[in-house]
């Protein structure tokens, strides 16, 4: 692919494309995730002599990732939590950006202050809601959040209906 893609050619300006970057993903939930979850990737900038070939070891490392019980929940219940978490963030950052739209003319400072609080207030909301219906303390819930960032699981895709 890299090679088929240094190749082409027809552009205004160079003969040949000046920066290629090509991403490898474990699943297409990652790649259609848009918060960087390729476990391999290849690119070339202009100057660049060859190309560099980078791994991530996050991604890597939920490659090998055993499904196991803890905190005394199963590896699904801490999936669903995850999911619920990073859900319940873009609920409250949309919320926020409903009540204090961020593209509005002349926001001020005032607003993005309020907007701020205002979705820290909603995300602890949510976060109460999550602790009780699983049955486990906020630190718990943290620790799931922690496990998937550093075992590179999927970002769940926020909807409308979120």
């Amino acid at each position: 692919m890299y090679d088929k893609t240094s190749k082409r050619s027809g552009f205004k300006y160079h003969n040949h494309p000046t920066n290629i970057c090509i991403y490898a993903y474990t699943s297409i939930d990652k790649a259609e995730s848009g918060m960087g979850q390729w476990v391999g990737m290849i690119s070339k900038s202009y100057n660049d002599k060859t190309p560099q070939i980078d791994i991530s070891d996050r991604q890597l490392n939920a490659m090998a990732e055993v499904a196991k019980d803890r905190w005394g929940l199963t590896y699904k219940q801490r999936k669903e939590i995850w999911n619920k978490k990073i859900l319940s963030q873009d609920k409250a950052q949309k919320e926020a950006d409903k009540k204090y739209p961020p593209d509005k003319t002349r926001i001020s400072k005032d607003d993005i202050i309020k907007s701020i609080d205002f979705m820290r207030e909603l995300e602890l909301e949510y976060e109460i809601e999550i602790t009780k219906e699983y049955g486990v303390e906020k630190a718990i819930v943290d620790s799931i959040v922690f496990e998937g960032i550093k075992m590179g699981w999927s970002f769940p895709k926020w909807t409308e209906k979120e």
